[in-house]
């Protein structure tokens, strides 16, 4: 036993260094992929939103009692993009035309990819556009209508992209 190596200070300094270097570039990695990523903020001013949330539940109460409804749907276009109808009818469930309708498609998962898109009336109450969307997967709508300038509805809807 005399050839045999001795486990001294020296040994269990550099192997707490070692360690306490692995655990800090493994929290570095993790902090740049972190800061790279989605930042999970939805909107910009979540505190003015809010403060303006009755205001939106007063705007929701107006639309609703006008007795409008719109209704989404999507469906495969050429080339990959995506055809996107809305149907907007008044209580009676006639189709209300002459309308401005635009919109935003966003993902849901983050907001580099989001879209601003213009309707087009094709038929009495039917609004089309067609979107070449660069990710599969579902993606969030939201719309608003207007007439003379003025909004008239607004709403949102979920697509789901292949």
């Amino acid at each position: 036993m005399a050839n045999a190596r001795q486990f001294t200070g020296w040994h269990v300094l550099w192997i707490g260094v070692g360690g306490i270097g692995t655990v800090v570039a493994v929290n570095m990695y993790f902090v740049f992929a972190a800061l790279s990523s989605h930042s999970g903020v939805d909107v910009g001013d979540a505190y003015t939103l809010g403060l303006a949330y009755n205001s939106q539940l007063e705007e929701r109460a107006r639309q609703a009692s006008q007795g409008w409804s719109a209704e989404l749907s999507s469906q495969p276009g050429e080339n990959g993009a995506l055809q996107i109808s809305i149907i907007i009818s008044d209580e009676s469930g006639a189709p209300l035309t002459g309308l401005s309708v635009s919109g935003e498609l966003r993902r849901v998962v983050e907001s580099r990819s989001d879209q601003v898109v213009m309707l087009q009336e094709t038929l009495p109450g039917q609004y089309r556009a067609t979107v070449a969307l660069p990710y599969a997967g579902r993606w969030q709508g939201r719309f608003t209508v207007m007439d003379d300038g003025e909004r008239r509805l607004a709403f949102e809807g979920h697509l789901w992209v292949e």
